[in-house]
């Protein structure tokens, strides 16, 4: 293999959500975990459960990109993704989002696979509405498309976040 042919990631963003799905579907939960793909491979990690806000979440997501550049097990970022359950307001048109998605009964519980590859900064997000039968059991992942803006980008603020304490720290070590 040339050194150009290694030179670019290699998992596929549909291929990662197919086999997430999967075993959503078959175990009825996932724990939040993460697998970031860089110059040595690629690492998959559980992420400790996401906090109680998203200002806490992506302190932790920076804290754990940090630790992440500080092994070098990765080398360089490639790409991240991010797969987890959430909840998810769903405001009527012009309605404004007041209280939290635990807290709203108009809320819908999501599964959710984000990407972020950091050449071109491509962002890709798919959502899942968890559908459970009167029991509670999780019977289906039905994919569904938030209303966005004509050109508005995919929102992944914990990649994000990870990437920029990646990156801090990364520089901290080089320089």
């Amino acid at each position: 293999m040339t050194p150009e042919e290694n030179n670019h990631p290699k998992l596929n963003f549909d291929y990662i959500t197919g086999i997430v799905k999967e075993e959503v579907l078959k175990n009825g939960y996932y724990n939040p975990s993460m697998i970031i793909e860089g110059t040595k491979g690629a690492l998959f990690r559980s992420i400790p459960v996401f906090s109680d806000t998203p200002v806490e979440s992506m302190q932790a997501m920076r804290v754990a990109g940090r630790q992440e550049a500080k092994s070098g097990e990765v080398g360089q970022i490639y790409q991240g993704f991010v797969m987890g359950k959430a909840w998810m307001n769903m405001p009527k048109d012009s309605e404004s989002i007041k209280t939290l998605p635990s807290q709203n009964p108009n809320c819908k519980e999501v599964f959710v696979v984000s990407r972020l590859k950091i050449q071109g900064q491509v962002k890709n997000v798919k959502l899942f509405e968890m559908i459970r039968n009167d029991q509670g059991k999780l019977v289906d992942l039905q994919e569904f498309l938030p209303s966005m803006k004509a050109g508005e980008m995919a929102y992944v603020p914990l990649l994000e976040a990870f990437y920029e304490g990646f990156q801090n720290a990364f520089r901290e070590r080089w320089n």
